[in-house]
């Protein structure tokens, strides 16, 4: 019996070791998986924000050459020669950037990703002359901006960013959307300062004649 009693305070001591290694081992846990869980957000934050510029940067390359064909307005027109090696470039880059996407995404970030820059290229096909149907055009554009939206929302839910459900409207976007009515408006005006002046005088028909054998004729435009 006096051993027992002895070993009584040894216990309760083995008891409370064990019981306070416990407690600290599953802080020191706790606080890794806080740490993991904020580097890998962290790398999420990166990939998903780096994957966007790309994919931005390609729309306002792919529109401003979709603009010197009739398609959209763009204030500042590119011609295909110049713009098309820019979207190639672009797209390289994006390729990069979709391995990160896909290595730390979430399933439904990623198909949204995807169905994104699925959408994009259409913009670059009508850019390059591949595509010409303007009702498909208009679709294409209001679609873009739809999967936008949803790429937002998917990321913003991966990370665990509270936000709204509606995404707003994107700068060059809006842009877009400002020059074009515009330049509707500049049309119009014109054509009221026109209709209210003077009608420009009538320039008489130059009367035929016979070509002189030692001037040639112009060039015809191939």
């Amino acid at each position: 019996m006096p051993y027992v009693v002895q070993l009584l305070p040894l216990l309760g001591v083995a008891i409370g070791a064990v019981v306070t290694y416990a407690v600290i081992a599953q802080v020191i846990r706790a606080r890794w998986l806080r740490e993991r869980d904020a580097r890998w957000d962290q790398a999420r934050l990166d990939a998903y924000a780096a994957y966007a510029n790309i994919i931005k940067q390609y729309t306002q390359i792919a529109i401003r050459i979709a603009a010197t064909r009739g398609f959209g307005a763009s204030d500042k027109p590119l011609s295909p020669e110049e713009g098309l090696p820019m979207l190639a470039e672009l797209d390289a880059e994006r390729n990069n950037r979709w391995e990160a996407v896909l290595l730390l995404g979430d399933p439904d970030t990623i198909a949204a990703a995807r169905r994104w820059h699925e959408v994009v290229w259409k913009l670059e096909w009508f850019a390059n002359g591949s595509l010409r149907s303007r009702a498909m055009w208009d679709e294409t554009w209001q679609q873009a901006a739809r999967d936008r939206a949803r790429f937002y929302e998917c990321a913003r839910r991966s990370l665990g960013i509270g936000g709204g459900d509606a995404m707003p409207e994107s700068g060059w976007e809006r842009k877009s959307v400002v020059w074009q009515q515009l330049r509707e408006r500049d049309r119009a005006a014109q054509a009221e300062e026109a209709a209210e002046g003077d009608p420009a005088p009538e320039v008489p028909a130059p009367q035929s004649r016979q070509q002189s054998p030692h001037t040639q004729a112009p060039a015809q435009r191939k």
